[in-house]
């Protein structure tokens, strides 16, 4: 182990012959030059790390030989080309960390080999298409549409796939996939409909499909799994109505941009629940308008109060903050509202409005707004 040590200059020829070693952790170092060919030599390895360092280069085919790993990490680096196809190799893998690395291209299909993989971190990479038990995959790490061959990664609890724009994608890879507990698909021109067998995911605890061309209506069953809390559906093709019952575990639900349409059944009045409707064509009438927040009648598709004559020609919001004047006598009205992962908001004046779908991973800020106190002049 030399993790740490400020280690600098090039890895010597002679770390490959240790063909012993089964633990090598060298991150967070200076390490500069190509990794060797000969670290496929290597063969009882089962933990290798090179993060944080300089390292440059190719990443050797030979990283395939070593099939006992079960964690390797190469992020932080300055490594050029794709990863080898040889990876896929590695059926014991359970631990892949490449952020940052510098590796481009697509992920290779071989990928779908490793079913033993748990855990991939691949965020700010170039690669086209970032976590597997937590794979996240962002802005083209894949080819696209999503290959078929990740149904075999029966494993997984927690996937994210978003951005990728080239094809169309079906939801038909995930159909063995029923250890997930996290799975976000956002963005990925998928034109399929949710599949019917959804209640059997019965461990998903975050669903977002949101941004995509999804058709159909809403299973029942999606919204009678008990350990679904956050559901997150907006900007798709959606028709149809809305469940009649609902888990008492989902309490953030974004239906925004949608088609759908009827009336609210009579979990829409639960407390402590977040649900954003913006942007369908649901019967709104006086009976149930006042159990949801205001100005949803406005907000239908189309904007039906906007018929017409407009009442602004302008208007100025302090982003972030509560209302300031400024020298000039402008009124900044105040952008303070507390929000959520699935909510909407109608300011005071009925002149503008804010809708909100989508939960930030790793974020401790439950309000969702961003505090300024700067001053206008």
């Amino acid at each position: 182990k030399a993790y740490a040590l400020n280690v600098v200059g090039v890895i010597p020829d002679e770390l490959w012959t240790l063909t012993f070693l089964f633990n090598l952790n060298l991150g967070q170092n200076y390490l500069t030059g190509n990794l060797s060919a000969s670290i496929g030599k290597l063969y009882r390895m089962q933990y290798l790390s090179f993060g944080i360092n300089a390292l440059s280069g190719t990443l050797p085919k030979e990283l395939g030989n070593l099939t006992e790993l079960l964690s390797l990490s190469f992020s932080t680096n300055n490594f050029t080309g794709s990863l080898p196809s040889e990876l896929g190799n590695l059926v014991k893998l359970e631990q892949l960390y490449i952020v940052s690395s510098g590796v481009s291209g697509a992920i290779p299909l071989t990928f779908a080999n490793l079913k033993s993989l748990k855990t991939v971190w691949a965020s700010d990479t170039e690669l086209t298409g970032g976590y597997l038990t937590s794979l996240g995959i962002g802005q083209s790490l894949l080819p696209c549409p999503i290959p078929s061959t990740f149904s075999n990664l029966t494993s997984l609890t927690e996937l994210r796939i978003s951005d990728l724009s080239n094809g169309s994608s079906s939801l038909a890879f995930i159909q063995n996939m029923k250890s997930l507990s996290i799975l976000v698909l956002r963005n990925n021109n998928i034109s399929d409909s949710i599949p019917s067998n959804i209640g059997e995911y019965q461990k998903l605890s975050q669903l977002d499909l949101s941004f995509n061309n999804i058709i159909g209506q809403i299973p029942n069953a999606l919204f009678n799994l008990s350990s679904l809390s956050y559901l997150f559906l907006g900007n798709n093709k959606l028709n149809g109505t809305l469940p009649t019952q609902k888990s008492g575990s989902l309490v953030n639900i974004d239906l925004s941009y949608n088609n759908l349409q009827g009336s609210f059944p009579s979990w829409v009045s639960e407390q402590n629940l977040q649900l954003n409707l913006v942007a369908n064509n649901f019967t709104i009438e006086s009976s149930n308008s006042s159990v949801l927040p205001s100005g949803l009648n406005c907000l239908q598709r189309d904007f039906p109060c906007n018929q017409g004559t407009g009442r602004y020609s302008e208007f100025a919001i302090k982003c972030g903050g509560r209302q300031i004047t400024s020298s000039n006598g402008i009124v900044y009205e105040r952008d303070n509202e507390t929000l959520g992962p699935a909510t909407y908001y109608v300011v005071g004046t009925d002149r503008w409005a804010v809708s909100n779908g989508g939960y930030f991973a790793g974020s401790h800020n439950a309000t969702y707004t961003s505090s300024s106190s700067s001053q206008f002049t």
